[in-house]
């Protein structure tokens, strides 16, 4: 985050290109901003700003990182730069960086504060390491019907579990229980993730939803079609047809 901002020293490449399809909602945004106003491509031009510039940054933010974020400030002639233990967008989830953003506004040409002090109740500073980057948390939270296939891969997952345990199948009941425990870990994981960093989600989700707990939603979806192979009846196609789009959502879409 700048304060005040503006271009110094960038790099050789042309301004206003985008990767296709990016990852992050803000490279999207962004895309969708220049599409719209047809900004043509432009060659960088090395500006100095005559505004103070104060350049603030989580130290574990995986979109505007301080190793990053640091040597841009550096090219500025006079911006400050600091760091805050967090994630992105430090001035919701640091007092700190909210003091020190507000007392710079006041006096943008003052003495710089003394560094912020360990907050021995904060809860851990999520890594990027923790993170697997996507933006579909993000567009869920704008249009919850986005989550649909999630929600119904886990409902097909409790009927399978349910079904499966009173009739003795055990293949059903074991692919419902993997389904469960699937929805159940990543609900935990998330909601764990959004306690700890409130704009965490904006940037993805915990990485062990995207690694070992997506395993566990393959072995659900691997047991739906064994017990549709078993026993070739309507609950069990619909059970594997939900199981398979799920994965083609997930895998294509969320991560």
């Amino acid at each position: 985050m700048a304060v005040a901002t503006s271009a110094s020293k960038w790099p050789t490449t042309w301004f206003n290109t985008f990767t296709t399809k990016s990852r992050l909602f803000t490279v999207n945004a962004d895309k969708a901003v220049c599409d719209a106003w047809q900004l043509p491509k432009s060659a960088p031009v090395n500006a100095v700003p005559k505004a103070p510039v104060y350049v603030v940054g989580g130290d574990h933010d995986p979109t505007t990182p301080a190793r990053t974020a640091g040597p841009a400030a550096r090219a500025i002639p006079g911006a400050r730069f600091e760091t805050f233990p967090g994630s992105h967008a430090v001035f919701l989830t640091s007092a700190c960086a909210r003091k020190h953003i507000a007392e710079f506004v006041e006096a943008p040409g003052g003495v710089p504060p003394k560094p912020c002090e360990p907050d021995p109740g904060r809860p851990p500073t999520l890594r990027l390491a923790d993170t697997h980057v996507t933006g579909a948390p993000y567009r869920i939270s704008q249009a919850p019907w986005l989550a649909v296939p999630f929600a119904l891969f886990a409902l097909v997952s409790l009927v399978q579990l349910g079904a499966g345990a009173l009739r003795g199948r055990s293949v059903t009941a074991f692919a419902g229980l993997a389904g469960v425990a699937f929805a159940g870990l990543t609900g935990q994981a998330v909601y764990g993730m959004a306690s700890r960093n409130e704009t965490a989600l904006a940037v993805g989700v915990p990485a062990s939803v995207g690694g070992p707990y997506t395993w566990i939603a393959v072995a659900s979806a691997v047991l739906s079609v064994a017990a549709l192979f078993h026993a070739r009846r309507w609950p069990h196609i619909v059970a594997a047809v939900a199981g398979a789009g799920f994965l083609v959502w997930w895998f294509t879409w969320f991560l």
